[in-house]
């Protein structure tokens, strides 16, 4: 994607272990285990990766923070969550979370995203498993 938009699109990738526990890797770890076991076949990611980061309760980010604060919801109908619970939403999946408080507004899982608009003001909130057709077009409104 960010091929198709150059220089107005930054995707900054916030690695977190705060979903099942599964990203016990810390800085250039993570990006070595892209690079070669988890895609691997010497994929070089085309964003930029972040430190590992919580994303969620007491110790999350303030990035997140303010994001969940400006989009508590994602971009999905609470029918849809009601009956695709997914992430930390899923059955079993409230004993393997790491953090407290729990929100409404936390991050679910791992590949959440937030579209900010290039002035910084937070656009949209994806759902992690339905809704990535809808980026491109959400980029292509917000750079109109």
């Amino acid at each position: 994607m960010k091929e198709k938009f150059g220089d107005k699109l930054e995707v900054l990738a916030f690695p977190c272990n705060q979903f099942g526990f599964q990203e016990w890797l810390n800085g250039q770890e993570i990006i070595d285990c892209m690079t070669h076991v988890r895609p691997g076949k010497g994929f070089e990611p085309k964003f930029t990766v972040l430190e590992k980061t919580a994303v969620n309760g007491n110790d999350g980010h303030a990035v997140f923070k303010a994001l969940k604060a400006s989009l508590p919801f994602r971009n999905t109908p609470v029918s849809y969550e009601e009956s695709n619970p997914f992430g930390t939403q899923g059955d079993g999946y409230f004993k393997k979370i790491n953090y407290s408080p729990f929100s409404i507004a936390d991050v679910i899982w791992n590949f959440e995203h937030f579209l900010i608009s290039p002035d910084g003001t937070p656009y949209k909130r994806y759902h992690p498993k339905k809704s990535y057709d809808e980026i491109p077009a959400d980029i292509e409104s917000i750079l109109a």
